[in-house]
């Protein structure tokens, strides 16, 4: 029986590390490509400014901007250990994990923003 649950335990383990560098992988490959989005619509939006020729098209453009800048970090502090330790506690094996209310204020952050950004 203590082998089989010692099994288990490292399947456990195993899922879990792989989870991990697959919230990793999407924060590193999605990275540039909100960082472009970010600075594109820091162009448009100052370019329709100075040029005066602000629509209402401009002010979605603007609401998004905002939303990505909410979402942005969300990428990175799903990941268990990024953001520089804020939220994160260590668990009964050394490794640092995020506390419950920091996965649940991420989790209403994603839930939230992204169908508004995506919108």
């Amino acid at each position: 029986m203590g082998s089989a649950t010692s099994n288990l335990e490292k399947l456990v383990q195993l899922l879990l590390l792989i989870q991990r560098y697959s919230i990793l992988t999407d924060a590193v490959s999605l990275t540039p490509i909100h960082a472009l989005g970010i600075l594109a619509s820091i162009y448009r939006i100052s370019r329709r400014y100075k040029t005066r020729q602000w629509g209402l098209d401009d002010y979605a453009a603007t609401l998004a901007f905002i939303l990505d800048l909410f979402f942005f970090p969300t990428l990175w502090l799903r990941n268990g250990d990024a953001g520089g330790g804020g939220g994160l506690s260590e668990d009964g094996l050394g490794a640092k994990v995020q506390t419950r209310i920091a996965q649940v204020v991420i989790g209403w952050l994603v839930q939230i923003v992204y169908p508004l950004l995506t919108w």
